[in-house]
């Protein structure tokens, strides 16, 4: 399991805390099968677009076939197989699966190995090495609760509805093809 974060230097501990109580929400409450279909589709149309795409393989996307190959014992096959496999592969892909997969990672011994990398100019704005190997700690005893999506969305936008208006002029903008629009309510 992968997963990468970009955090301020000046609030780095705060980042590293509010990573793992994402990650305890996730291994404690899954996601909904909602969340799961967007993702599938979202990775299989990506990946469709490449295979449609005319362009021949890269060499450094050879060298990765080859490394997987060697490394990893993955067969190198066609992209259309590929895509294949993602779809059979992704059918059978449920929120109880991943749910299962994340919470037998979560109960290993390290669940997560923490790589945290900068540059000089930022290593000076960031806590002790101390306060930052304890904050990958807080993930052990973090206690969460599950996600909730507590924006409040009043019924009425507006105050007022604006009153319509009608197109009164257009001019042609050439040098950035577009149109400038006048409406009569000042719009």
């Amino acid at each position: 399991m992968v997963a990468t974060i970009d955090l301020k230097p000046e609030n780095a501990l705060e980042g590293v805390n509010e990573f793992n109580r994402y990650f305890q929400q996730i291994a404690q409450y899954g996601f909904t099968p909602q969340e799961i279909d967007k993702v599938k589709k979202t990775m299989l149309g990506a990946f469709k677009r490449d295979l449609n795409d005319d362009k021949p393989v890269s060499g450094s996307g050879m060298i990765n076939q080859m490394y997987q190959d060697f490394f990893y014992g993955n067969m190198i096959i066609s992209l259309k197989d590929e895509y294949k496999l993602m779809e059979d592969c992704f059918a059978a892909l449920d929120s109880i699966q991943i749910l299962k997969a994340v919470k037998e990672n979560s109960n290993t011994k390290n669940p997560f190995h923490y790589l945290l990398t900068t540059n000089n100019e930022d290593a000076s704005r960031l806590p002790n090495k101390e306060a930052l190997l304890e904050a990958t700690k807080s993930l052990k005893y973090q206690e969460v609760v599950p996600y909730e999506n507590d924006i409040d969305i009043p019924k009425k936008l507006l105050s007022t509805s604006p009153k319509s208006g009608t197109v009164t002029k257009i001019v042609e903008l050439p040098k950035i093809d577009a149109h400038e629009i006048y409406l009569s309510n000042g719009g």
